[in-house]
């Protein structure tokens, strides 16, 4: 038994050396390489790092532009649960003038006795979690505002509801797509909610959605009754025989008047 032990201890080592060689060889050139993979990898984070140490700078000159008019009374320590990721995300920010300018207004009033109060810890990942155009858009909704989707009657009974939140209001920004997104977004939030159970009073609210392209085109390609009047195959019944624009509103919540008073306007 001992001689097998110690003849299998012999060839171990040369199975290993013969057999697995290459493959080790490979791993070990594998190994080698990660690190310059990773360094690769880490390069655009080390020129950041640079870059937001310059920033904080800047962040510095900010505040000093937002406190600017306030008595040296007023002004006091941020809450560390806002300031400090506050000021991580503003260091990162910088190259967005909206995104920017939301978080320097929130460590402004953070550090105002008058207004630090009205500074709610989600504020700051609210604002992690928007767009420039969310920005923009909470600057231009009103308390209330205007919106519309489109819903699309086929020939069976039923309907689609296609475009929803089509929304006019920002000339910062006219895309409907990027628009009806970002509408979505604020509502999931918590800064706005949709409705479409009711409209608003004024009618002028709506005089724009009239002119919606997609609504025009569809308007032009629904069939006139007589072609309806002969559908009759079982694959008329998901053809759609009229449009119609469905009006709706947006509404700023609570949460969502706070945050405009802190951090945007």
């Amino acid at each position: 038994m001992s001689n097998i032990i110690e003849d299998s201890s012999k060839i171990i080592p040369e199975i290993y050396g013969d057999g697995l060689k290459p493959a080790v060889q490979s791993a070990g050139g594998i190994l080698q390489l990660i690190p310059r993979a990773i360094r690769a990898a880490m390069l655009p984070f080390e020129k950041w790092i640079r870059t937001r140490e310059y920033n904080m700078k800047e962040v510095e000159r900010l505040l000093a532009a937002k406190l600017e008019g306030i008595s040296p009374d007023e002004i006091v320590p941020p809450e560390p649960h806002i300031a400090i990721p506050a000021l991580d995300a503003l260091s990162y920010s910088m190259d967005s003038e909206q995104l920017r300018e939301m978080y320097a207004n929130l460590l402004a009033r953070a550090m105002t006795s008058s207004s630090k109060d009205l500074v709610h810890p989600g504020f700051v990942d609210t604002i992690k979690q928007m767009t420039p155009l969310d920005a923009s858009n909470m600057k231009y909704i009103d308390s209330s505002h205007a919106l519309a989707k489109l819903r699309l009657f086929l020939f069976y009974g039923g309907y689609v509801e296609r475009f929803p939140n089509i929304f006019y209001a920002n000339p910062e920004n006219s895309d409907y797509a990027t628009q009806a997104t970002s509408i979505s977004n604020l509502s999931r939030l918590g800064l706005l909610t949709i409705s479409y159970e009711n409209s608003l009073v004024k009618e002028k609210f709506y005089a724009p959605f009239d002119s919606f392209e997609m609504y025009q085109k569809l308007i032009f390609e629904a069939p006139p009754p007589e072609v309806v009047a002969k559908y009759t195959s079982p694959s008329d019944d998901g053809r759609f025989i009229r449009v119609e624009m469905v009006r709706g509103y947006c509404t700023i919540t609570p949460f969502g008047e706070d945050f405009r008073k802190v951090c945007i306007l």
